[in-house]
């Protein structure tokens, strides 16, 4: 993911109210700072284990943490978002494979907001 490319995530991830875990060599910035520290506590992988969809954009994951947490996770979705065609996910989450670059799919797909 390029540095203009993780701003964009950044954006979109405050605008929807959604947490940002980054890889260590991510360009979003830290939304959740010490992400890599958290995920070795186990309250902490016990909350994000609850979670209905993850999102990931780029390329495969780095950290040694966030590979574990990415292994034992179950969303109901997974989504890796990038413009590298190929199988990205070594944990075969059920979910969707979407070949775009970052930019490209923040474009065709805006946050929509359910409140009146």
């Amino acid at each position: 993911m390029w540095p203009d490319e993780g701003e964009k995530v950044a954006l979109r991830s405050e605008i929807l109210g959604w947490p940002v875990i980054s890889d260590v060599l991510s360009q979003t910035g830290q939304s959740l700072p010490c992400a890599d520290l958290w995920l070795s506590v186990t309250a902490a992988k016990n909350i994000l284990q609850n979670i209905e969809l993850v999102v990931q954009f780029g390329s495969s994951l780095t950290s040694k943490r966030l590979l574990e947490w990415q292994a034992q996770c179950q969303p109901e979705e997974y989504w890796i978002i990038d413009s590298i065609p190929g199988r990205l996910d070594p944990t075969h989450h059920r979910g969707r494979r979407l070949v775009s670059t970052v930019s490209d799919w923040l474009i065709a797909h805006p946050p929509i907001s359910c409140l009146p």
